[in-house]
């Protein structure tokens, strides 16, 4: 599994409220729309919910992307709707600022619970 995750903050001048409003009704349909997707997610940043620390104080929400591959993100992006779903993003938020994070799923939750198991009973 291939997974892109995107840190976004709102444009200049577009108040919470309606950053989150269009995030929901206007880009997760488009987002939903682009071929080869397995999940999305759209996750507003809780800020100062972590014991009173305020990680990316700036910023305003995480979307995640589920595919198979690589390959099959790059296909997704490239096709009309992946095009209208870039086209979007610039309409609520700032591109300059997009952090993205690519990365490789390569192991399940089971399969770490029990690395980290064996791990422990080895020291």
């Amino acid at each position: 599994m291939y997974k892109l995750i995107f840190v976004t903050k709102r444009k200049a001048g577009l108040s919470q409220e309606e950053y989150f409003q269009h995030y929901a009704e206007v880009h997760f349909p488009l987002a939903t729309a682009i071929p080869g997707l397995i999940s999305y997610n759209q996750m507003p940043i809780v800020h100062g919910a972590w014991y009173g620390s305020d990680s990316f104080p700036d910023y305003d929400a995480v979307s995640e992307y589920t595919f198979e591959s690589k390959e099959a993100a790059d296909l997704a992006y490239a096709s009309p709707e992946g095009i209208a779903l870039n086209e979007d993003t610039g309409e609520f938020i700032d591109w300059d600022t997009v952090l993205t994070i690519p990365v490789e799923v390569n192991q399940s939750h089971t399969a770490a619970k029990h690395w980290v198991k064996n791990r422990v009973h080895q020291e």
